[in-house]
């Protein structure tokens, strides 16, 4: 369900909108400007026109370069991306009654990840008051929506499975897997939606607006200025992706290949925002990261199944069960020769060092 911007923002000037949020919520008083400006699309940035001194012989006065083109449509892009993933953030939390449940689900844990990414990344220019009131109930979200999303990743891997099993007890041994994993989504739904009923929707939706439109009053106005300030953002997360570079070296544990997972598709969100200062590069960088963050999520994915098969062959074994601990253990094998073959091919595929900090430093600063 699209919003409307124009025509919400319309409503917030005529309602009492505003005199609530700022008698409900303190950190609002005198934002209201700023979130109607967030709920509209911005207008088109006027270059200033150029001088003599200042421009070349061939330049038509106000002609706008490509640098100065690209770097003033990130509030404009802001918008839009904050925007549509807040719509379907607010289309998805009661997931359940979606026609597709899990695909839902799986749209609500991204929208609020990006969500998330969207503060952390422009918390510098955010007061703290405000980054409280919209980080914590969008971690409400994350973690709601991640642990059940979790347990439907590890049944879509092992439902997968069952029918390449040639023999019995494979099958046995998965067939009794899924029905554990079956038992705990139930308890693990009925807990995710006990937090996410506890999320103010109303309440979330304007301290985005309200983070959206603070973040857009206090971009730079000169393209300059815009990029050493999108490279005063991202250093610290390229900073986390190289230090768990170091420790996901070819004998890597897997902890380690997933923390830089994580690493990376926090610096993956951050391009994503700012994609608009990295010009003809942004297509290049992000997909770079996405093609790393999935090759390492499946490999995380298995990790975790095995532990899993693992804490069931244990218990199996101390009942004094005999077939379904074999063919679990049949998996476990399965599963550790396609964990070493995911962790290969990353080390195989793996960006140089320094790639991306160099890439990003020259996609921002290119003349």
């Amino acid at each position: 369900m699209a919003i409307d911007l124009r025509a919400v923002a319309k409503r917030l000037r005529k309602s009492a909108l505003v005199r609530r949020m700022e008698r409900e919520a303190p950190f609002v008083g005198g934002r209201a400007r700023h979130i109607v400006r967030a709920l509209l699309p911005p207008a088109p940035v006027q270059q200033p026109l150029r001088t003599a001194s200042t421009s070349s012989p061939s330049a038509s006065p106000g002609a706008a370069s490509p640098r100065d083109e690209v770097a003033s449509s990130l509030s404009s892009h802001l918008g839009q991306v904050v925007h549509k993933r807040l719509d379907r953030l607010m289309e998805t939390i009661d997931f359940d009654e979606a026609d597709d449940a899990v695909e839902a689900l799986h749209d609500l844990r991204v929208s609020s990840r990006r969500l998330r990414a969207f503060v952390e990344l422009f918390e510098p220019l955010l007061d703290p008051p405000l980054v409280a009131h919209v980080g914590k109930p969008l971690r409400r979200v994350t973690r709601a929506a991640g642990e059940l999303r979790d347990v439907d990743v590890q049944l879509g891997l092992v439902e997968q499975r069952v029918p390449a099993q040639s023999t019995d007890a494979a099958r046995a041994a998965l067939e009794h897997l899924l029905e554990r994993i079956h038992g705990r989504r139930d308890a693990v739904k009925a807990h995710a939606q006990r937090r996410l009923r506890k999320v103010k929707k109303r309440d979330l939706g304007v301290g985005v607006a309200a983070a959206l439109g603070e973040v857009v009053a206090r971009l730079p106005a000169a393209p300059a200025e815009e990029a050493r300030l999108g490279w005063r953002l991202l250093e610290p997360i390229v900073d986390g992706v190289e230090a768990h570079e170091k420790s996901a070296g070819s004998h890597a544990t897997s902890s380690a290949l997933h923390e830089l997972r994580i690493s990376i598709k926090k610096l993956r969100y951050a391009l994503e925002l700012v994609a608009p200062l990295l010009g003809k590069d942004q297509s290049e960088l992000i997909m770079r990261a996405e093609s790393l963050q999935e090759l390492l999520g499946t490999h995380h994915d298995l990790v975790v199944i095995s532990g899993l098969v693992d804490a069931e062959r244990k218990d199996l074994e101390a009942r004094g069960r005999k077939t379904l601990p074999f063919g679990l253990a049949l998996l476990r094998g399965e599963l550790e020769g396609e964990e070493l073959e995911l962790a290969q091919r990353f080390q195989a595929s793996r960006a140089a060092p320094g790639y991306f900090r160099e890439r990003i430093q020259a996609a921002l600063f290119r003349a």
